[in-house]
């Protein structure tokens, strides 16, 4: 990616991760839940959202990391996946405590499958790019 594209990432990382906290304090404050069981429903359930949610968080983790040139590709896409995987460990362990919601493993499974597959899904268009990008000069 070039330096343009990728500074459209990491501030599009930031806000997406700013709103997932408000979405994950107002379930936890029992604000708006209409709107996001709304939410839950477009996305075909519980655990289908906490997928989706997951998977475009990764995608854009990775994306953002190419700010650092270093590490390579897949060690910065691994390591994007265990430091998102730990904010959703701690997201639901907060849970376990919280009157209005309850810890569920699956959950926190379902997270981390979407933030592999995202992982996954950036390596597998790096490569393709790179590799057509190569293949035109």
């Amino acid at each position: 990616m070039n330096r343009v594209s990728t500074g459209i990432f990491l501030p599009a990382f930031f806000l997406y991760v700013l709103f997932l906290i408000t979405i994950s304090m107002f379930k936890t404050m029992d604000i708006l839940m209409p709107q996001i069981k709304a939410m839950q429903h477009w996305f075909g359930g519980d655990k289908n959202m906490h997928l989706s949610l997951a998977f475009i968080l990764g995608l854009l983790g990775c994306f953002a990391s190419e700010v650092f040139h270093r590490p390579g590709k897949f060690l910065r896409a691994s390591l994007v996946v265990m430091v998102l995987a730990m904010g959703l460990s701690v997201d639901e362990l907060f849970q376990y405590n919280a009157p209005h919601r309850a810890f569920d493993l699956r959950d926190l499974g379902y997270g981390v499958l979407g933030l592999s597959l995202a992982a996954v899904f950036y390596l597998f268009i790096s490569f393709v790019f790179r590799r057509r990008i190569g293949a035109t000069r």
